[in-house]
């Protein structure tokens, strides 16, 4: 390969690379941001995410639609309505006490101008950059940048033909419709952007993006959302969880493809207080026992439900230096085996995870993967 100056270092270090490999945990932002990324670009490339940052906060608060009437034609490729209902939404915001970074992704080079002389106009920008790390960006020019919030402006409204989204974005079954093509990685990349919250401003109904890719990143965000909240489980206070052991087990356990197939029937609850529990429905006398986690799934008719836990070999095993994969289950703790029966004759299942039967075993397997497996096992009893 020549190297020139227009010649990328990317490029040139893919070129004499002998071996590559890529990341498969995401730290940045909560599940749910990252899932189109993940679901679309990701997993066709066999790369699937382990996404390890918890949700604290209702998912209506990550996803957010604020729906824009277009009051008139602003000009080509501008929206003043959309730049006035997000300068709206995130001075209220800030009045109310937020303090995060805040960005906004326009799909148009103009209306990120127009975006940046309206806040200079109607606020204070060089303080909104001070404190909020306020930035505007071109939706081709946002690669390395992370916000707590992300405002997007897709600024078409087909009634007055101010924009056209796909000389943006990838026709559907065009020449640019492939996951490598630089128009279908300005979705990949614009967004993966957002820490906390993702907030997309539009002036159509979302059926009305079909014309690009674009609309299948509306409708996979707004189908998440509404499939989301009707069971929606988030940890308010990850210091819930009594060990990193405990923490990192719900980790996968929110990344596992059971949990995301059966999220609509599916509850989760961490700590559960089920000798408190069992005492107050079966008016029976039982120790004061809880459990890492509780996952009842309701389907055909019945509910199932299962004791999700994770052992510590330090914690749960008579001789912790001369416990294998293979003896773990003769060296629990008698307190431990009492406990389990105790629970079962009241009906309920275990899982018990531990360091060696979440181990993957085959080629390109991960965590996720294995406790995706014992989990369908353990339902499917």
């Amino acid at each position: 390969m020549t190297v020139k100056i227009r010649t990328s270092t990317l490029s040139f270090a893919k070129a004499i690379a002998n071996y590559t490999t890529s990341l498969r945990d995401h730290y940045r932002s909560f599940s749910e941001i990252i899932d189109y990324s993940n679901t679309f670009f990701y997993q066709s490339a066999q790369l699937e995410l382990t996404v390890n940052r918890i949700r604290t906060r209702p998912v209506i608060q990550v996803l957010q639609f604020i729906r824009v009437e277009t009051r008139g034609d602003s000009g080509r490729n501008v929206n003043l309505d959309e730049i006035d209902a997000i300068i709206e939404d995130f001075n209220t915001r800030i009045s109310n006490g937020f303090t995060g970074s805040i960005g906004i992704i326009t799909s148009f080079k103009e209306q990120q101008l127009r975006m940046e002389q309206a806040i200079n106009e109607k606020m204070n920008l060089p303080e909104l950059k001070r404190n909020h790390n306020l930035a505007v960006w071109f939706v081709g020019d946002v690669q390395g940048e992370e916000r707590d919030i992300v405002y997007y402006s897709f600024v078409e409204d087909k009634k007055y033909v101010n924009a056209d989204l796909r000389t943006i974005y990838p026709v559907i079954g065009g020449t640019a419709d492939t996951t490598r093509s630089l128009k279908m990685q300005r979705l990949n990349v614009g967004f993966s952007r957002a820490k906390d919250t993702m907030v997309f401003v539009h002036n159509m109904q979302i059926s009305d993006y079909s014309h690009s890719r674009l609309g299948d990143a509306l409708k996979h965000y707004h189908a998440l959302l509404e499939t989301t909240k009707k069971n929606d489980f988030f940890v308010e206070d990850p210091s819930v969880f009594e060990s990193p052991a405990e923490e990192r087990l719900y980790q996968l356990l929110i990344n596992t493809r059971f949990v995301e197939t059966h999220r609509e029937n599916l509850k989760i609850v961490p700590q559960f207080n089920i000798g408190e529990y069992i005492r107050t429905k079966y008016h029976k006398q039982i120790p004061r026992y809880r459990i890492d986690f509780l996952l009842t799934l309701a389907r055909n008719g019945r509910e199932q439900a299962l004791i999700l836990e994770y052992d510590g070999v330090e914690f749960h095993t008579k001789n912790p230096d001369t416990v294998t994969k293979h003896n773990f289950s003769a060296e629990y703790l008698d307190y431990d085996i009492r406990r389990q029966i105790e629970l079962e004759s009241y009906g309920y299942r275990f899982l018990r995870i531990n360091k060696f039967n979440l181990r993957p075993e085959q080629p390109g397997q991960s965590e996720v993967n294995v406790l995706d497996q014992l989990l369908t096992q353990a339902f499917s009893r």
